[in-house]
């Protein structure tokens, strides 16, 4: 999606309109009927139906808080085959149409238009309307949010979008899976978000100082809760930093040795080489180049063998330095670069 969105930085007359739409208590209204439909569309075999219905028959949820129960019906949706059926019902909508983007129960769609070739996402959305309607489900118009990607010096009009009579309200900031999209394309928000929540984590490494926990206890601590954090969609905005906001991140690294090793620190690189720990950067560009491995490149895929080729990866023509720097032709570079 992100790279769809960034092929507006190659063309600076385009402007591209992403629209993030959310179901309204996705599991919970889900019609059993209808789903099971849905399954049967896609090539279940009969012979699993009774155990699907079965399966969303009766279903009941308990909770207990004070010695107080608290009993409702449910999907399933705290199970494995809870978001195995809804993702099968949400398949049909919106198929051989616009681009969009699926993520369980959010739904994104984009467009890129032009003076010549205007926006046509109003019909997109009246034909999401009515698909919602016939499958018996219900869009959260009040999370819907609309975005406006472009680059244009003189941008033209941009068009007031409808979802049941509701105008959706335009912000320069959408959030996608946690992951904050600003309509300049960079990640300033990102990054606020992500020190403000790893600083907020750096507490508990200081109280567990101050318990005499010990330097390996702390690393891991720092590894499975604070990294986490710094580290998340990393794929997404890791090439797109600014010089500023890859130090912003690094500080939080320099106050963890410093957490650490208390009166021992005697500077950044030393403390890594101790701690046994490399940059944010490095380890940012490693992360990378493991998900294009993982993908496909390094790793055989289920059914396929995994063939090695002395021919590189082709990069994306890029027009602007921007769009060299968006996520797909920096994964291609780094391909290329370490010899896949």
């Amino acid at each position: 999606m992100m790279d769809f969105v960034y092929k507006t930085e190659n063309v600076l007359s385009l402007v591209c309109t992403l629209i993030t739409a959310e179901f309204a208590k996705a599991f919970d209204t889900v019609d059993h009927t209808t789903a099971v439909q849905c399954l049967l569309v896609l090539g279940v075999r009969t012979s699993l139906n009774p155990w699907a219905c079965s399966f969303m028959t009766d279903r009941r949820q308990k909770v207990q808080y004070q010695r107080i129960s608290y009993l409702w019906s449910c999907t399933g949706n705290y199970s494995i085959l809870g978001p195995i059926v809804f993702l099968a019902l949400i398949n049909s909508a919106l198929q051989e149409r616009i681009h969009h983007w699926k993520y369980v129960d959010v739904m994104n769609v984009a467009q890129m238009w032009t003076l010549q070739l205007p926006c046509t996402l109003q019909q997109t959305l009246k034909d999401l309307v009515v698909w919602v309607e016939e499958h018996k489900m219900k869009l959260n118009s009040k999370k819907c949010k609309v975005l406006h990607v472009t680059h244009m010096r003189y941008p033209p009009v941009l068009p007031a979008l409808f979802m049941d009579q509701n105008i959706l309200e335009v912000h320069s900031t959408v959030q996608v899976l946690e992951v904050i999209i600003q309509d300049n394309l960079r990640w300033d928000n990102q990054v606020d978000h992500m020190l403000m929540s790893a600083n907020r984590k750096l507490f508990f490494s200081r109280c567990l100082k101050k318990f005499g926990v010990c330097d390996s206890e702390l690393v891991s601590f720092y590894k499975h809760y604070v990294r986490l954090v710094l580290e998340y969609a990393v794929t997404v905005w890791h090439s797109s930093l600014s010089n500023d906001q890859t130090k912003k991140l690094e500080c939080i690294k320099k106050q963890v040795c410093k957490i650490t090793l208390g009166q021992r620190y005697s500077g950044y690189p030393d403390t890594l080489c101790i701690l046994g720990l490399c940059t944010l950067s490095e380890r940012r560009t490693w992360l990378c180049l493991d998900l294009n491995l993982t993908l496909g490149i390094g790793y055989p895929l289920p059914g396929r063998r995994l063939l090695v080729t002395i021919q590189k990866t082709q990069i994306p023509r890029c027009w602007t330095e921007r769009y060299r720097r968006s996520p797909i032709p920096y994964m291609c570079k780094l391909l290329n670069n370490n010899g896949f």
